[in-house]
């Protein structure tokens, strides 16, 4: 049987959104009811913030090893303010490790159907709950599921103690059936990623304004950190609190290399102020970093900010910019930093190598230092 194909008929469920909260109003909404929530999808910008703050924290929480029940109170009324895929799957999450194993498939499911990326890691956690379910039938075939559509992790499967019952199940057998279908595993994962980067059209210009490119259904899994190394070290950063993680473009891709823009997205303490940040990054053609360099953006209002322009020649030209703000963290917090004013600070250039190397270069002949371009992108 093959799960993949029903993935198109979760793209109708698009058209329904979820949520929960507190006690009156849309905080009473089942957000299991499809039908009852289907109007919180059409929230205002200022419920997508609240709801975004909400998953930071519930995601925090849970990826921290607390009580699961906050993490599961944060995310459900963070599904009442504004449904998203994500937010189900971390649900499902929360809800696995308060055993709740029931909920659990229920949040997957969801997920599933509102377009989460990577599927794999959907069927995979739901054949994880069937199993702790004693349902071992619909455990066997979440997990081929889950394999047919890249979850090749065999270590993992095989060791994960959640998948024990299916042990005396056909484990091994469906195991070994369900990878013999899949074509170079070990690239799966990496192909699934590169796959998220749309090519750009250079001349490129990525500045403050480019946060508006951005789409619910660029946002990058975690499922990628060994690709997004920011993701494996978020929470060692005093003030980090979750930040995300979209796919911007593809900028350059040869027999050598192939260069990518993300975006990091601000933890929430931070977001009022710091607007997304963008890395180039390239990889060999196996997934492994080559380079990487922050081309716009900043990450704390201490650094200057840059702004950059990725030519057709591969050449890049990134102009900074020292940003003054009416108060300081210390005194406001980050998330009341209101700027001032923004004062150019000098341009940096750029050339990508033929090895994907980020080399910085002289600025060309004739080159003035760029004033046009300022922080706002005009």
């Amino acid at each position: 049987m093959n799960r993949l194909s029903l993935l198109t008929i979760g793209c109708i469920a698009l058209l329904h959104s979820c949520s929960e909260g507190p006690s009156t109003g849309t905080n009473q909404v089942d957000v299991f009811d499809k039908t009852a929530i289907n109007s919180l999808a059409q929230g205002s910008r200022e419920l997508q913030q609240k709801a975004l703050k909400q998953y930071e924290e519930g995601t925090l929480n849970l990826r921290k090893g607390n009580n699961p029940y906050d993490a599961i109170d944060l995310l459900l009324q963070s599904l009442r303010n504004y449904p998203t895929a994500r937010t189900y799957f971390e649900l499902g999450n929360a809800y696995a490790k308060a055993k709740n194993y029931e909920k659990a498939v229920k949040s997957y499911e969801l997920a599933e159907q509102l377009g989460f990326a990577p599927v794999a890691n959907v069927f995979y956690n739901m054949a994880c709950a069937y199993s702790m379910l004693e349902k071992k039938e619909e455990a066997k075939n979440y997990l081929e599921y889950a394999i047919e559509a890249g979850f090749v992790d065999k270590n993992n499967i095989i060791n994960n103690p959640d998948l024990n019952n299916l042990k005396d199940y056909g484990l091994n057998q469906a195991l070994e059936t369900a990878l013999s279908g899949v074509n170079n595993p070990e690239n799966v994962v990496w192909d699934g990623f590169v796959q998220n980067f749309k090519r750009l059209v250079l001349p490129v210009t990525v500045d403050i304004n480019s946060e508006k490119e951005l789409k619910e259904s660029d946002y990058m899994s975690f499922s990628y950190e060994r690709y997004i190394t920011e993701m494996r070290y978020r929470e060692r950063f005093s003030r980090s609190t979750g930040d995300l993680y979209y796919a911007y473009g593809l900028v350059d891709e040869n027999s050598n290399y192939i260069a990518v823009i993300y975006a990091e997205k601000p933890d929430f303490e931070m977001s009022a102020p710091l607007p997304p940040r963008y890395i180039l990054a390239s990889y060999n053609k196996k997934g492994l970093l080559i380079d990487k360099l922050t081309i716009c953006g900043q990450k704390t209002p201490e650094d200057t900010f840059r702004v950059c322009t990725i030519h057709p020649n591969l050449t890049m030209q990134v102009s900074l910019h020292m940003n003054k703000y009416k108060t300081t963290a210390d005194e406001e917090g980050y998330y009341k930093l209101e700027l001032e004013s923004s004062e150019p600070a000098g341009t940096l250039y750029y050339l990508i190598n033929e090895s994907g190397k980020f080399v910085e270069t002289g600025a060309p002949l004739g080159a003035t230092d760029v004033k046009a371009t300022n922080v706002n992108g005009s």
